[in-house]
């Protein structure tokens, strides 16, 4: 067998495909799963176009029917770990660590499900995580369609694309004017398209989505929603963006003297990575206290990003213990 502290990528994929397997064999669709089938044929461009896309092309394949429904989600489930792998590997980040990322991801509720039945959750997260590693290697075009293509993945990446203009613009040190006009342009594109797919009937549906009986009282809507966010993303996933998130203020609080590229490189990281995750957290952190209105997996996004690339400063027993 191979070691699985040398291979934890190898060894995830390979657990994920487990976990992943009783759902993708359940014998219908769901009710989302036929909305999203039957938009995919009567196309509702506005939300998750690139699901309805990838939903045509599969159906070229010649597999069963009910795998060329879930494959879309279950490629990019696989996907986000690749990603979570190579951020952590560009970051030079220990096999431990790499390990407990992947692990956290995993067995968490929140990924295996949207990993499996067709739900655009993991479309978006690996637009999501291309675009970290983008800023990361100071490749502002990629990142700027990463941001692009995640808009198209779920219409919660349009909140996104404000913050990644304004960040194409930090990028650009790196890069030259016409990489970063090129950037902008293909996330004013992503929105332009979808703004003009855009009909009241959607916009009153989302309205409504995640919403909690407005009789409770709203911190006890806000508990509950905590609640149903430590449930599907597990208290590993949480713990571990608590640590990344210390990381990362850590790295943009220290002062530098002499800038050399992975300085530079760790900084470009951090600051996109807590950008968009602060967008993701006070967006629907509003929404939580002024509408009731959460979902889990609107918050979670956040905690993938912020996964620590270095260490696991807030877990010294479990790095030993996973070391055992």
């Amino acid at each position: 067998l191979v070691n699985w502290r040398r291979h934890p990528l190898l060894h995830s994929l390979l657990l994920a495909t487990l976990l992943r397997l009783p759902l993708l064999w359940l014998p219908g669709p769901g009710r989302d799963e036929a909305a999203y089938h039957y938009w995919a044929w009567h196309p509702e461009l506005f939300y998750a176009p690139l699901l309805q896309w990838m939903l045509r092309l599969g159906d070229l394949l010649p597999v069963p029917e009910i795998l060329a429904l879930r494959l879309p989600s279950l490629l990019a489930g696989m996907l986000v770990l690749i990603l979570v792998d190579l951020r952590l590997r560009a970051r030079q980040a220990p096999n431990t660590l790499r390990w407990l990322c992947l692990l956290a991801l995993v067995v968490s509720e929140w990924q295996t499900y949207t990993g499996a039945i067709l739900h655009p959750d993991q479309l978006m997260m690996s637009c999501l995580l291309l675009a970290a590693l983008a800023a990361g290697a100071g490749r502002v075009v990629l990142f700027g369609v990463a941001l692009a293509l995640a808009s198209l993945a779920k219409p919660t990446g349009l909140l996104l694309l404000p913050v990644g203009w304004v960040l194409a613009g930090r990028l650009s040190e790196t890069a030259e004017p016409r990489r970063v006009f090129l950037a902008r342009l293909a996330m004013a594109a992503s929105l332009v398209f979808l703004l003009s797919r855009l009909e009241r009937p959607m916009v009153e549906a989302m309205s409504h989505f995640g919403h909690m009986d407005p009789s409770m009282p709203w911190a006890l809507r806000v508990a509950g929603g905590l609640v149903a966010v430590l449930l599907s993303g597990g208290p590993l996933l949480l713990l571990l963006a608590a640590s990344g998130l210390g990381e990362r203020i850590t790295t943009l609080r220290t002062r530098v003297t002499s800038m050399r590229p992975e300085d530079a490189a760790r900084r470009r990281e951090a600051w996109s990575s807590l950008s968009l995750a602060a967008v993701l957290l006070v967006a629907f952190g509003l929404a939580a206290v002024l509408r009731g209105q959460i979902k889990a997996n609107w918050i979670l996004p956040a905690a993938v990003l912020l996964l620590p690339l270095r260490s696991v400063a807030l877990l010294p027993w479990l790095s030993s213990a996973a070391l055992a």
